[in-house]
């Protein structure tokens, strides 16, 4: 109990560094929250392969939030008042910084095809568990139904936290220290499980606009769409914050992935 307790606290002080980092430029990081979020809604419509489109691109949108935040975590103040509309109007743009490396966007390419396909390895699965009754209304399935399809969507939540978790310092390693791709999947994955009850609570954001649009679609679906959708626009790049600030706790741009610090006086570098 006592290293759950330390890991929920390092998790909220990831939670911590990352909430001070996003203050540091809000203006850009939100603009690319909205984008972000606005794309990915549009994309998860389409029918039939919007699924593994969106595991296509969400790897490349992490990857440009990521570069930001090393960027922005250089600077030192929060960015003047008249540079704000700037921020907002460059943000969209920032989506195409990982295009500016070759080697880094040909990295991003392969991680992004990597979650194409395990989506539709995720699709192809949950939907041999539980068959039809994932497009069914959840009043019309009997209760041995309903079990069947809350183990296939166990299953697949499952299958996209342990594809978070191979990609969550994977990516910085790759994009900021310039790791080989392998190494740095071997150990984001190492250091995902090691800290996996850190890295969940941060997870835990991603409940937030979930749970609140969903409470409020019972008396407006509508309003409890757009409100999910306005608290995503946030949640997505300071949970991504957080993410960096425990990268940054854990692997420094002088250490390899081979030889990665056991030193937690970082997790407040902010």
């Amino acid at each position: 109990m006592e290293r759950v307790k330390r890991h929920m606290d390092l998790g909220l002080r990831w939670i911590r560094c990352g909430w001070r980092l996003f203050l540091r430029n809000p203006w850009q990081l939100g603009g690319m929250g909205v984008c972000s979020t606005a794309a990915a809604v549009a994309v998860i419509q389409i029918p039939l392969i919007g699924g593994p489109l969106l595991g296509l691109l969400a790897p490349a949108a992490a990857a440009a939030f990521y570069i930001a935040i090393e960027e922005i975590s250089k600077q030192k103040i929060k960015l003047p008042r008249a540079l704000r509309f700037f921020a907002i109007r460059q943000s969209p743009r920032e989506f195409l910084n990982v295009a500016r490396d070759e080697r880094h966007l040909m990295q991003v390419l392969l991680i992004g095809l990597c979650g194409m396909i395990v989506f539709v390895l995720t699709d192809i699965l949950t939907w041999f568990i539980a068959g039809t009754a994932l497009a069914s209304p959840f009043g019309s399935l009997s209760i041995t139904t309903l079990i069947v399809v809350a183990i296939a969507m166990i299953v697949r939540i499952a299958i996209y936290l342990l594809l978070t978790a191979s990609l969550v310092f994977t990516l910085p390693l790759a994009l900021i220290q310039n790791e080989a791709l392998a190494p740095a999947v071997i150990a984001s994955m190492r250091r995902a499980w090691e800290y996996a009850i850190a890295l969940m609570v941060i997870v835990g954001l991603w409940l937030a606009p979930l749970l609140l649009g969903a409470l409020i679609s019972f008396y407006a679906t509508w309003l409890g769409y757009v409100v999910g959708m306005l608290m995503a626009t946030f949640i997505v790049p300071i949970s991504l914050c957080s993410f960096y600030c425990g990268y940054r706790t854990m692997f420094t741009a002088s250490q390899s992935t081979q030889r990665i610090g056991e030193d937690f006086k970082r997790a407040n570098y902010v």
